[in-house]
């Protein structure tokens, strides 16, 4: 019993170490950042309630699956110069489990992204997330660095087109059922007069 007691403290504070390993791969401040100035930008373009939450969930994931795949990548260049305080070189967490997490986080962001802001909005986040992919892999360390994040935050205001459109459906339905009513009772009206 006793050997059980002390062993707990050991699995809690590995499993804390993981954990907290995770957080600090995730570049958290500029995640959190990029989450919220793209989900107040959102809310001024008429998200509001669930959908803007939605909204927010959708860009934190993403933006995880970007500072999860830029550690993973640069795992081995860490070791070598002996960056401490990342993760991967403290061994808190692996390479490979971040590459994991990231490409989890990826696929749930493209089909969040879809599912959140329609085929076409989605379609424009996916696109940002894809470009500071490549940042990660290829581009961050040429002289092309500054390309990706000019296409990605290019690409973000294309995400309101799912709130306006479905505003404009809402402001037509009416419109076109009103008309519809007009010539139901245009042509009874006619039916009537002709009967006479």
């Amino acid at each position: 019993m006793a050997i059980k007691d002390s062993q707990t403290p050991i699995t809690y504070g590995h499993s804390m170490r993981v954990v907290l390993g995770f957080i600090k791969a995730s570049h958290p401040l500029p995640t959190i950042a990029v989450s919220l100035v793209i989900s107040a930008f959102a809310w001024s373009l008429g998200w509001t309630g669930l959908s803007l939450v939605a909204v927010f969930a959708t860009i934190l994931v993403g933006q995880l699956s970007v500072g999860w795949s830029n550690d993973a990548h640069d795992a081995n260049l860490d070791a070598r110069i002996g960056r401490s305080t990342k993760p991967t070189v403290t061994q808190d967490v692996s390479a490979r489990a971040l590459w994991l997490a990231a490409l989890t986080a990826l696929l749930i962001a493209i089909a969040s992204s879809w599912a959140v802001a329609g085929w076409l909005g989605g379609s424009f986040h996916i696109f940002a997330i894809l470009m500071a992919w490549l940042y990660n892999i290829r581009l961050s360390r040429t002289a092309w660095s500054w390309l990706p994040y000019s296409l990605a935050f290019g690409a973000m205001p294309a995400v309101r087109l799912k709130p306006y459109a479905r505003n404009l459906i809402s402001e037509i339905q009416p419109d076109l059922a009103k008309a519809s009513t007009r010539r139901c009772r245009s042509r009874q009206v006619q039916r009537v007069s002709g009967g006479r």
